[in-house]
Parts: C-alpha cells; structure tokens; sequence
C-alpha cells in the first residue's frame, strides 16, 4: 500500500506539472501602424515569444513604453508572429487590453481556438490567425465576436468546422479558409452571413458543395474555390459574382 500510495503521489505531481498554467510577463513594443492591412490602429507587437513554451501561459504583467498618453485601454491591435512554441490563446490578455479590434497570431503552433479565447472582445473586427496548427472549428468560438468583419484560418489543420460556427457574424465580409482539409460546403456553413463579400477555401479537400449553399451571399464579389476535388459545383453558377477566380487544374475544381 505504501508503495502505491508513493506512486500515485508522483502520478499526482507529474499531471500538475504538465497541466498547469504558467503566469509572464508580456513585453510589447507599442506603435501606430496598419496592423490589419486595411484600418489604422494603435497595437502591441509581442517582444518576447519565448514565454510560450508550449503550456498554457497567462499574462500577468505587460511591460512597454506607450507612445505620447496612450494606455493599455486604447490598444486596439495584437500580434504575435513566429511564437514557435505557443499551443495555446494567451490567458488575460483581456484584462490589459479590453478593447481589441484586430488580434493576429500567425505562423506559430496554435492548435485551437475556441469560444473561452475569444468571448472577452467583443469589439475584435479583425482575426488573423494563419501559419498554425489548428484542427477544428467550433459551433460557438466567435459567438461573443459580432463585429467580426474578417477572418483569416487559411494554412492550418482545419477538417471539421461546426455549420454554425459563422451563423452569428452579420458584419463578416471576408473569410479565408484557404489550405486547410476541410472536404464539404453544406447549405448552412454561410446562410447567415449576408455581407460576406470574398470566399476563399482554395486547396482544401472539397468533395461536395450543397446547391444551395451560397444562396444568400448576394454581396459575394470574390469566390476562389479551385484546386479541390469536386463532385457538385452548380451552387457557383447560381450567384451572380462580379469577379470569380478560376485559375483551375484539370480534373478539379470546374465552375
């Protein structure tokens, strides 16, 4: 017995160090720039990408010369690239920066995103989250992101993206899932995204596309659907779109 209790003690540790959530210190290098390519913004460029070290990591302090009076409260940009190590959402970025309208984390190994990261910005108009690791996306991750306007998930894992994961962004105008493996459009996936202007799922693994669904995107002006393997494409032929990219291979893809 007195073994086994031994055991399960350094069970018990080994799990808590495996698991446990690590408090930094993020150091920012503050500036007025286009960090979105597009909107004009007050941001923090992430200095040290060696606090993420594979765990989850929660931010304790920020440290950073801010520019003329600005503070935390006016920062309205993040980005993170080339965290080689970081799985995870940093944890409290929130509580030093409450009013985020664009957040990019790129070219890292993010392997998920979900509603937890996301519901404390409910201002963020701008998600850049390219270069990762992701697998899936959930019904309710952007659930609390309303003013979502643009959405970039191309170059990860992504398979699986619940059908009523955009089902709440009105405001969506682009939406890249570009090189992912995701294999089907159901009628669902953009039903309630009215305002979506650019699609792009370029190089998936798509085999079918429901006939109805681009029924409502009216605005749709880009649409890339090429270097898929399809096996339904006459929803394509049932919007009217200005501009639609048809750089396809034999035997994908045809609109």
């Amino acid at each position: 017995m007195k073994f086994l209790s031994i055991f399960l003690m350094t069970i018990s540790i080994i799990l808590s160090v495996n698991f446990q959530v690590h408090g930094e210190t993020l150091k920012c290098d503050y500036k007025f720039d286009y960090f979105a390519g597009w909107v004009y913004y007050y941001g923090c460029i992430v200095q040290n990408k060696e606090i993420f070290n594979g765990n989850r990591v929660t931010i304790e302090k920020i440290e950073g010369e801010h520019k003329g009076h600005s503070t935390n409260r006016g920062v309205e940009a993040f980005q993170l690239e080339d965290a080689e190590n970081l799985k995870y959402f940093p944890i409290g970025l929130n509580n030093f920066f409450p009013y985020l309208k664009s957040i990019q984390i790129s070219s890292s190994k993010l392997v998920e995103i979900k509603y937890d990261d996301l519901k404390n910005f409910p201002h963020l108009e701008y998600l850049d989250l390219r270069f990762n690791k992701i697998t899936e996306i959930d019904e309710n991750t952007f659930k609390n992101n309303q003013k979502l306007e643009y959405i970039d998930l191309s170059y990860n894992k992504i398979k699986n993206v619940n059908q009523k994961a955009f089902h709440n962004l009105q405001n969506l105008k682009t939406l890249s899932l570009k090189r992912n493996q995701i294999e089907i459009i159901t009628e669902e996936l953009l039903s309630e995204n009215p305002n979506l202007e650019d699609f792009n799922i370029r190089n998936n693994k798509i085999k079918a596309i429901n006939a109805n669904a681009f029924d409502n995107l009216q605005l749709l002006r880009s649409l890339d659907l090429s270097e898929n393997i399809c096996e339904l494409l006459n929803a394509a032929s049932k919007i009217e779109v200005q501009f639609v990219i048809k750089k396809l291979k034999k035997g994908q893809c045809q609109i």
